[in-house]
């Protein structure tokens, strides 16, 4: 066969618990809903549990045989019975039965039935209604079991579209009333394959196979899925019970046991699917509203089982499908695990293989086989065991048979207490009366201890009563009472390490009579009144408060049958560990593994245990919580336990660091950058480019700058001394740069700060002269070449203006002070000067001429300096106008019998008889001219020259030089009129004289 063996691994799952309330209904026949598919149980590909190769059939059956030792003559007393469930759908039907104080309950693959314990029907409710299913979904493989301790019914049923499964739980012992229904979530969207029920004291477990996919032809097995929850907090109806959940990938059906007495320790077990000598051993302590759940696990070595073949039966040539080798039922009663499988073996008499019970006990004081049994008969194929025990711990097993002369039936049989290697006759609860052609049949059939007398078992499996129609049979079986005869004890010890301790003593009864013995290393037998009292010193004499010899082998008990033990005493120190954390987070507390009675357990610290002498204590390098971004480490995680011990574990909280670098302007290179930081709170360097893990709250310190020389550098802008708080991807970048050192000198005086711009770190700097500082390579630097104050103020350098930066620049600006000079004529038109306006340099001098245009004259210098000088030198010392003032020449010529009065401004004058005058007067100077004659006998006749008019007095706006000439002529009239009156003045003399003589 092949076998291929996984790597246990465990994962803590978060769950979901919805929570509802269901509400009673009076006893009905059901009409709800068909069942959608009939769901095939799967099996994975290869076998998941350790096995052992086979070599042919002769080898199987020579080894099966040995055990198999049938007891005659039969003690089960069959006290009741009646029909269960029966119809053609919802095959196969799944049958599991639960009995209360006043009820019976069956649960099949389509419903759920309660029957008082005549057989009297009073209640029937589809999957559907009593789970609060969705009807358009497939459901089914139910479970349901009485807890005597809690008087409460609990239920189980799988949701194999949703991938969910709902767990029932009655709110009294009566299954008629209401009961809280609960989902379980982490499966869904994947198949919830074969659910398993299970509990002890203080909490239930729930287990199921994990495939990708319930409905197609091959899926793929995936894990198997552990659920623990609080059992008080179930039954009193919490929304959201405590859960503890992981998952197994390397096992494959994990059958929870039932406990029929009070144990806070849960126990499971698992044969795969077959094909193995190994009988994986579960047990698990703690609870999860404590969130201490532990989990051993230990590997038994059984005899080898091979798996079932199909069964045949009478009246048609498809045999009854018996599916695998998988755990078909356990329960625990009186410190040991009883559970049954299918397996192929020869009967006795018989030498054709066939399916037999395999049927195996596990004492769960010493973790070890206690009973191996094989259960055949003879031409028959036996199948589907389920099992429960009485108060006397007798093994009551119901199972289908058939063969080819046979219907499939049911019988029961039973396995005394003390003598695991025979078994009763067994008795026929049910013969079958038709076939099944479907190929589906079981998948299981129930049993359970009656609660008011347990010395009674019911029992129920499936018959066909039609051709394709199934029916269920229910029935009520007992034990007649054997004598107590006295059992056997073969007792040694063995000490692991150390040496000063003192040897156990045995105590037992023998005839009544009470007895005290040292063992020895040598197995002795005793014999001791069956049904006595007997134990062993658990933990020897020189043992202290912090080192011991102890055995978990069991050290006490009742004399029921014979017993062999071999008592293994470990040394142990009492060790106390507890763990920091340096940092904060979303971490969980750290399990600290050790090994205790030879088995490797695990427990969340904070905590104190014995642990074995001189092996290695181990914790996980980091927390649960930690990913590829963060995590928690410790610096060490194995100590050797060779004396008590107090260990404080330090985890630090790191982060995931990648730093990288990049040249910028010059890629040939590759530089040597240091990166500093803590690791396990050491100071640690590296060179970049760097990805690792930093302790957190720490500080990255990457080297800033590599000097090449005083005036060459590499460096960085990007932040250097960064702290840890957080993951971080970061890329520095680095700048070739040389040192830049410019002097300003100014020429001339002054305070000025020019402006320069230069690349630094790939940005663009502004700055001002004088400058000291980095450049980029390869970058240019530009200045100001004039720097203003004011318009009339400037400094002006004629150095280069731009720079290219291939290596580092020591150079002087100068920059000449200078100001702005107006020099202009005015009017424009009346002169020039020899310079004009422009800058000139502060201190220096210059020289100016003023030269007058033709019809005009230099009159005097405005501005800076006055003067009427022509010449004149002036020193710049600060932003001046020098105007040269030019006036216009007014020319005026008289005529011999003229005489002219002038007035401009407030001045007047007056030109002679026959004179001339020149005057220098302003630009747009009015000037009134009035000509006058000299003798009346004159007149003024016109102006002629640069203006010819005739108007008197004549009134300019001089604009430009001008030339007048005043001209006179002869005034005729007043001659006349002179000539008129003197001739009056004789006429009048005359007459007058005349007049006189008279």
């Amino acid at each position: 066969m092949r076998y291929l063996s996984f790597v246990l691994t465990l994962l803590m799952l978060l769950i979901t618990i919805s929570y509802l309330d269901t509400t009673n209904a009076a006893a009905a026949s059901v009409t709800g809903q068909d069942m959608k598919l009939n769901i095939r149980h799967l099996i994975p590909s290869f076998p998941i549990t350790k096995s052992e190769q086979f070599e042919n059939a002769k080898q199987i059956t020579q080894y099966d045989i040995e055990n198999q030792q049938q007891q005659q003559a039969s003690q089960l007393n069959l006290e009741f019975s009646f029909k269960g469930d029966s119809e053609s759908n919802g095959y196969p039907p799944d049958v599991q039965i639960a009995i209360g104080p006043n009820h019976v309950v069956e649960i099949v693959n389509r419903k759920i039935t309660i029957f008082d314990k005549n057989g009297n029907l009073l209640q029937q409710k589809t999957l559907y209604q009593f789970f609060n299913f969705p009807t358009s979904d497939n459901v089914g493989d139910p479970r349901i079991f009485f807890d005597i301790e809690t008087q409460r019914f609990f239920a189980i049923s799988s949701d194999f579209n949703a991938g969910i499964i709902k767990l029932a739980v009655s709110k009294t012992s009566d299954p008629t009333g209401d009961w809280y229904i609960y989902s379980l979530t982490n499966e869904q969207g994947r198949c919830t394959d074969y659910p398993i029920l299970g509990m002890s004291s203080d909490k239930i477990a729930i287990t199921s196979n994990i495939f990708d996919n319930c409905f197609i032809s091959n899926p793929s097995y995936l894990w198997v899925r552990l659920w623990v929850l609080d059992k008080n907090q179930l039954i009193n109806g919490y929304s959201t019970p405590s859960m503890y959940t992981t998952t197994y990938s390397d096992y494959f059906s994990i059958y929870p046991a039932k406990s029929l007495e009070s144990t806070n320790t849960l126990y499971m077990v698992s044969t795969g699917s077959g094909d193995t000598s190994t009988v994986v051993y579960f047990v698990v302590n703690g609870n999860p509203s404590n969130n201490n759940v532990q989990i051993s696990i230990y590997y038994l070595s059984i005899r080898y089982i091979a798996s079932p073949l199909n069964a045949p039966q009478k009246g048609t040539a498809v045999p009854i499908n018996t599916d695998d080798a998988r755990v078909l039922d356990a329960t625990w009663y009186q410190n040991k695990v009883w559970f049954t499988t299918h397996e192929r073996c020869n009967p006795q008499n018989d030498f054709t293989q066939r399916d037999c019970i395999r049927l195996i006990s596990i004492n769960t004081t010493t973790n070890s086989i206690a009973s191996d049994t094989t259960i055949s008969v003879a031409q028959k194929y036996l199948f589907y065991p389920a099992l429960s025990l009485d108060s006397n711990s007798n093994v009551i097993i119901v199972y289908g048979y058939s063969s080819s002369n046979d219907y499939a039936s049911l019988n029961v049989t039973a396995v005394l207490s003390g003598q695991s290697n025979s078994w009763l006759s067994p008795v026929q609860l049910k013969a079958g009366e038709s076939y099944e052609t479907r190929n589906r049949y079981g998948d299981y059939f129930g049993a359970s201890v009656d609660p008011v007398d347990r010395t009674k078992v019911w029992v129920a499996g499936e018959y066909m009563d039609n051709v394709n129609h199934w029916s269920t049979y229910i029935g009520r079986v007992s034990i007649s009472s054997q004598p107590s005869p006295y059992v056997t004890m073969t007792l040694s010890y063995t000490v692991k390490s150390g040496s000063g301790y003192q040897p156990p003593t045995f105590s037992y009864y023998f005839n009544g009579i009470p007895y005290q013995t040292t063992l020895t290393t040598t197995p002795t037998t005793y014999l001791v009144d069956k049904g006595s009292q007997w134990s062993v010193t658990e933990i020897l004499g020189g043992s202290t408060q912090n080192m011991r010899w102890i055995t978990n082998n069991q050290t006490k008990g009742i004399a029921n049958e014979p017993i062999t033990i071999r008592y293994v005493y470990y040394q142990q120190y009492y060790v106390t560990f507890s763990f920091n954390v340096i940092g904060e987070g979303n971490y969980a507390s750290p399990n600290v593994n050790f090994y205790q009675f030879g088995v490797k357990l695990s427990k969340v610290m904070p905590s104190s245990e014995w642990i074995d002498a001189n092996t290695v204590l181990k914790i996980p390098l980091l927390l649960e919580g930690s990913d590829e971004n963060q995590r928690w480490i410790t610096p060490k995680t194995s100590f050797t336990i060779n004396s008590s011990m107090t260990l404080n574990f330090i985890y630090y909280l790191q982060y995931r660091i990648s730093i990288n670098y990049k040249v910028m302007n010059d890629s040939t290179q590759s530089l040597d950058i240091t990166l500093q930081y803590l690791y396990l709170g050491n100071k640690t360097e590296a060179k970049l480019p760097f990805i690792g893990f930093v302790d957190a709250n720490s500080y990255l310190n990457i080297t800033k700058e590599l000097s090449i020389s005083n005036v060459e550098r590499w460096a960085t802008n990007n932040q250097t001394s960064i702290i840890v708080d957080s993951s971080k991807v970061l890329n520095i970048a680095y700048w070739r740069q040389f040192l830049i050192n410019i002097k300003l000198d100014t020429i001339g005086g002054g305070s000025i700060s020019p402006k320069v711009a230069y690349s630094k770190f790939g940005i663009l700097t502004n700055s001002t002269l004088p400058l000291q500082d980095w450049a980029d390579f390869k970058s240019t630097l530009r200045y100001d070449n004039i720097v203003y104050s004011g318009d009339k103020e400037r400094w002006i350098t004629f150095d280069v203006q731009s720079l290219i930066v291939n290596s580092s620049i020591s150079k002087t600006i100068r920059y000449y002070h200078q100001y702005y000079v107006t020099i202009k004529a005015e009017p424009q038109e009346g002169g020039s000067i020899n310079l004009n306006s422009g800058w000139y340099n502060a201190s220096s001098t210059i020289n100016l001429q003023a030269v007058a245009n033709e019809g005009w004259k230099f009159m005097y210098w405005s501005g800076a300096y006055n003067g009427n000088s022509p010449s004149i030198s002036i020193t710049v010392n600060g932003s001046i106008t020098q105007i040269a003032v030019f006036y216009l020449s007014v020319t005026i010529n008289n005529s011999e019998n003229l005489i002219i009065e002038y007035k401009y401004d407030s001045k007047t004058g007056s030109i002679d008889q026959g004179s001339s005058v020149t005057l220098y007067l302003p630009k747009s100077t009015k000037l009134e001219l009035n000509a006058k004659p000299g003798l009346f006998i004159y007149e003024f006749k016109r102006w002629t020259g640069s203006i010819n008019v005739s108007d008197n007095p004549l009134k300019l706006q001089l604009e430009k030089p001008i030339v007048l000439k005043a001209n006179s002529g002869i005034n005729y009239l007043s001659i006349i009129l002179l000539i008129l009156v003197a001739t009056l003045i004789i006429i009048i003399s005359i007459l007058f004289i005349f007049r006189r003589k008279r």
